[in-house]
């Protein structure tokens, strides 16, 4: 599915509307969306910068993200874009404190085994322990979330 892209638009045609800059972001001059990614195609239907990070990553998964180093999402420069899934992104926004994680996301995979075991102790102490909400206790426990962990 690498390209998907191709009855769009090809690849001149794609740089053309790219500005180059020697250092910094490589800004997308097309049409953009409502949250600033840029976007061409039918309709808008493809996104610049997956379209950047086809051409250049190898391994190009069209399943995967294309996530920016930059944080700047006009921006197309391969260096700056990065392949990853969608927990990938979330972690990374997170990192640079762009966003608040969910709470059950701020537990580790340790975290979450320790209160499975400790089922026995109310969930308001195992909340105020490890910062999260009585609900995200009894979601854990009952395995609505972090199902997968045995």
């Amino acid at each position: 599915m690498k390209w998907a892209y191709r009855g769009s638009m090809n690849e001149a045609q794609f740089w053309k509307n790219v500005d180059r800059h020697p250092t910094g972001c490589w800004p997308w001059m097309g049409t953009r969306s409502k949250g600033g990614y840029g976007r061409f195609g039918n309709g808008g239907r493809h996104y610049a910068h997956r379209f950047a990070a086809s051409l250049v990553i190898p391994d190009w998964d069209d399943s995967k993200q294309a996530c920016h180093h930059c944080d700047n999402p006009i921006c197309v420069r391969p260096s700056h874009l990065f392949m990853g899934t969608p927990l990938d992104n979330i972690w990374d926004a997170a990192k640079k404190k762009r966003m608040v994680l969910p709470q059950p996301l701020r537990l580790t995979e340790e975290d979450v085994l320790e209160i499975r075991m400790r089922r026995i102790e109310p969930g308001v102490k195992l909340a105020k322990e490890f910062g999260v909400s009585q609900a995200s206790i009894s979601a854990i426990r009952h395995r609505k979330c972090w199902a997968w962990l045995k």
